[in-house]
């Protein structure tokens, strides 16, 4: 079976995806800051579901705008179109419109806050993952972790920090591996 970074780098090799080396340090500290954040609102959600759903509304600018500045960051350094910069702020734009539906279903009293921020939660999975597929390889782990907290959040609420703390550290090991791996093979 291959491991993560195999896949990635048949991936790359067969270029389906396209990883830019330059400021490893920069993605690594928006991936984990985006971690953070990630775990900290389904720490929210569990006890405290009513502020969850005000907490995920402010987060997801804030997930953009780092996403935006981290591929804009990278962008500069390999002299990229604007045109791929314009094509993220679109992609963002795209789940603060579908934040806003879900934000009417909730403010019409058809689903509580709970699963708004749930749906918020999954929207936030599917963009984080899909700027992975289109931007940035390195958010396709962070889009599957928040897919995944999702679903154990729904599931299984009462074992979720159980669940949720070795799955988020493996991630950032992960992350923290693979950059620092890749680095050095690149010296």
């Amino acid at each position: 079976m291959k491991g993560p970074n195999a896949i990635i780098d048949d991936l790359q090799d067969k270029n389906i995806i396209k990883i830019r080396p330059a400021h490893l340090k920069a993605r690594l500290v928006i991936s984990l800051i985006l971690l953070i954040f990630s775990t900290l609102g389904v720490f929210i959600a569990v006890f405290a579901p009513s502020f969850a759903w005000h907490y995920w509304l402010l987060i997801v600018p804030i997930f953009a705008i780092l996403c935006i500045w981290l591929s804009w960051h990278v962008a500069r350094k390999h002299n990229l179109s604007s045109n791929v910069i314009w094509h993220e702020v679109i992609h963002w734009l795209a789940l603060l419109v579908a934040v806003y539906l879900v934000s009417v279903i909730v403010n019409a009293g058809i689903i509580n806050y709970l699963a708004g921020a749930l749906f918020i939660l999954i929207l936030l999975a599917l963009v984080i993952f899909l700027a992975g597929v289109h931007f940035d390889p390195m958010f396709m782990l962070i889009g599957i972790l928040l897919g995944l907290l999702a679903v154990c959040s729904a599931l299984f609420v009462k074992y979720l920090i159980v669940i949720m703390i070795p799955a988020v550290l493996i991630i950032a090991i992960l992350l923290v591996w693979r950059f620092t791996y890749k680095k050095k093979a690149e010296e």
